[in-house]
C-alpha cells in the first residue's frame, strides 16, 4: 500500500497481540498489513520466546524490514511507541551500557530489536529512508485495525495448539508506552486505551534544570577565573610569568652593560681628541725653556 502523504513511500501497519498477557499460558501473535489482498499480508504466533505483547510489536516491525525491499522507501505505522523507541533511540543507549541495567540485569528483547536496528543501517547506508509513525490503536484507523485482526488471529491459532482451549480473552498491558519520550506523558482513558499527550511541564523543568546548571557552571568559572588571578595565574601560568621577567632582566642587564662600553668608549674617544688639540696648539713643549734660557 503506497502512502498518500510521502509519495514513493510503501506503507506497512504492524500491531502484535497476547492472549493473557503476562499469564501462565498466555500466547501472542503478529500482525503485518501490506494492503487489502495484498499476498504478503502476514497474521501468524509469534514464535519461541516469551508470549508478550511487546514482543509481538517487535517481531510485527522485525517483519516489515525483513519483507520489504531493501532499496525502497518504507513508512511504518504502530501503535507501539515501545517497539518505535526500541529501535531508533533506546537500542543505542543499551548498547552503550554493553546491554546491561544498573544492577547487571540485560535488557529486555534484544533478540528482536538488534536485527531490526540492522535492518534500518543497511537501509540508510544505501540512502533508503525507513519512517515511522505512531497511531492510537483502536481508533478506526484501517491498517491499525487490520493488522490488529491478522495478530489476533495468530495468538488465537497457537493458543487452540498448545492448549486445545477456548482462548482467554485478549487484554492489553494496563501500560502500553511505559516509558514516554520527552516531552510528552501517557494519558489513560475509561475506555482501557492510552495516548500520548504533550507534556509542556515536562519541558519547562528541563529548560530551567538546564539554566541552573548553566549558571553554576558559570559561577564556578569565574570563581577559579578570580583565585588564579590573585595567585597570578595558574601554575604554569606562573611559570611563564616567571620566565619573562627573568628574560626581562637578563635584557636589561645587558643594554646596561652595552651602555657603560659605549659611555667608556666615548670618554676615551674624548681623551684621545682633547691630546690632538692641545698638540696642535704647542707642538714643542720645550721650545719656551729654551728661549727663556738664552
Amino acid at each position: 500500500m503506497w502512502s498518500e502523504e510521502f509519495p514513493g513511500f510503501e506503507q506497512v501497519s504492524t500491531d502484535g497481540s497476547s492472549l493473557g498477557n503476562g499469564k501462565k499460558k498466555a500466547t501472542a501473535g503478529v500482525g503485518v498489513y501490506f494492503g487489502p489482498n495484498d499476498p504478503r499480508n502476514y497474521g501468524e504466533p509469534l514464535g519461541p520466546g516469551p508470549q508478550t505483547n511487546q514482543r509481538a510489536e517487535l517481531k510485527a516491525v522485525l517483519k516489515a524490514l525483513q519483507t520489504i525491499p531493501i532499496t525502497q522507501n518504507l513508512l511504518i505505522e504502530t501503535d507501539s511507541t515501545y517497539a518505535i523507541m526500541s529501535v531508533t533511540e533506546w537500542y543505542y543507549k543499551w548498547e552503550w551500557k554493553s546491554w546491561r541495567k544498573g544492577k547487571g540485569a540485560p535488557f529486555k528483547n534484544i533478540d528482536l530489536i538488534k536485527p531490526s536496528v540492522g535492518h534500518l543501517e543497511r537501509r540508510e547506508a544505501i540512502g533508503s529512508a525507513t519512517y515511522f509513525r505512531w497511531v492510537k490503536g483502536h481508533t478506526d484507523n484501517p491498517g491499525n485495525e487490520a493488522a490488529d485482526k491478522l495478530a489476533v488471529a495468530g495468538a488465537r491459532r497457537e493458543y487452540v495448539r498448545r492448549y486445545g482451549e477456548p482462548e482467554e480473552k485478549e487484554r492489553r498491558p494496563r501500560c502500553t508506552f511505559r516509558e514516554a519520550p520527552f516531552g510528552w506523558k501517557v494519558v489513560r482513558h475509561p475506555d482501557g486505551t492510552e495516548t500520548l499527550e504533550p507534556n509542556p511541564q515536562e519541558v519547562n523543568n528541563y529548560t530551567k534544570k538546564q539554566k541552573k546548571a548553566a549558571e553554576k557552571r558559570e559561577a564556578e568559572r569565574i570563581k577559579v577565573f578570580k583565585s588564579r588571578r590573585r595567585r597570578g595565574g595558574s601554575a604554569a601560568q606562573r611559570m611563564a610569568i616567571k620566565a619573562a621577567r627573568a628574560a626581562e632582566a637578563t635584557k636589561a642587564a645587558e643594554a646596561t652593560k652595552a651602555a657603560e662600553a659605549t659611555k667608556a668608549a666615548e670618554a676615551t674617544k674624548a681623551a684621545e681628541a682633547a691630546d690632538a688639540w692641545l698638540a696642535e696648539m704647542d707642538p714643542d713643549p720645550t721650545s719656551d725653556v729654551a728661549a727663556q734660557s738664552e
